[in-house]
């Protein structure tokens, strides 16, 4: 995930130089996702917790949205991405921020099942069905 979020964060670089000029907070906007990204890139590298992979899936879901937003209305000062939604920069970035959402809503998953859960109480190892540790447990009452 540390690297989707590096390559997310670098795509939003070269629309920095261009929102400055004709939408300003739009620009400070980009240095505000690309600072977070790169904390976040560090900080899964770091703590590998619960928060960080909710701020993660947050971010990420709330940038690919904000794109989409982007391409279907005008934004104040910048109306030329209305309906650009194959801009090769703006791609990189929403798939890179995609792959952010879906790693982390799936460390998310994982971490609530608990450990050894089974789905329907039974594992297979080579073929065999073998009881689960909870139902060997439960017969044995």
């Amino acid at each position: 995930m540390a690297g989707a979020a590096l390559v997310a964060a670098a795509a939003h670089v070269p629309v920095v130089a261009l929102t400055l000029e004709e939408a300003p907070y739009l620009a400070f906007m980009f240095i505000g996702v690309i600072a977070a990204l790169v904390l976040l890139a560090i900080s899964v590298l770091v703590e590998d917790t619960s928060i960080v992979y909710t701020a993660a899936a947050t971010l990420g879901g709330h940038s690919v949205g904000r794109y989409a937003a982007t391409r279907l209305i005008a934004s104040p000062m910048i109306a030329g991405d209305v309906g650009n939604w194959f801009e090769p920069v703006g791609v990189l970035a929403v798939c890179a921020e995609a792959a952010v959402v879906v790693v982390a809503i799936t460390a998310l998953a994982r971490r609530s099942r608990p450990a050894g859960d089974m789905r329907h109480g039974m594992a297979i190892a080579g073929g065999v069905t073998v009881p689960s540790q909870r139902d060997r447990v439960s017969s044995t009452r």
